[in-house]
């Protein structure tokens, strides 16, 4: 019809995602036999209010409905012991997503542990470690670097 094609700006349309990363600053420390939840005193990118640094900040909440992406990457420090660390991934209290793994004395150890979920507003996402070698072990903190844990979700695309 002579018309020229028009151009839609993708961006513009999709809008700002619903992301975030969280980080500790320190180290935290896993005492042997017993569950530690892990704290996220730092965002490095929170655009959809899903975390807040000092009201529980150990979990993200979900804002809106919707499926989401959720990563938690956990670096250990080598511990003096070999055992076996699991790494819970927990829904409003409850494990929904398991992962064990084995640590070698004097090696450092990444876990990961990841779900997509269809989630609704309130719902809220924690991480739990525990680990049995006998002694404490340290989960690798810091806000900047290549070896820190970190806690990330994203919403995707779609309706519920």
């Amino acid at each position: 019809d002579g018309e020229e094609p028009k151009l839609v700006d993708i961006a513009a349309l999709a809008g700002t995602p619903v992301v975030a990363n969280l980080v500790h600053d320190a180290n935290q420390t896993a005492g042997t036999g017993a569950d530690l939840t892990l704290a996220w005193n730092t965002e490095t990118l929170d655009t959809g209010g899903l975390h807040d640094t000092s009201t529980n900040n150990d979990r993200i909440t979900i804002v809106t409905a919707g499926y989401y992406r959720i990563i938690a990457q956990i670096h250990m420090q080598a511990g003096a012991n070999s055992t076996d660390i699991n790494i819970y991934l927990r829904k409003n209290g409850s494990n929904i997503r398991v992962s064990n793994t084995p640590v070698i004395n004097g090696d450092n150890t990444q876990l990961i542990v990841s779900e997509i979920v269809l989630a609704a507003a309130t719902d809220y996402y924690n991480v739990i470690i525990n680990q049995s070698s006998g002694v404490n072990m340290t989960v690798l903190g810091g806000s900047t670097g290549n070896v820190r844990s970190s806690f990330q979700i994203e919403k995707l695309n779609g309706t519920t």
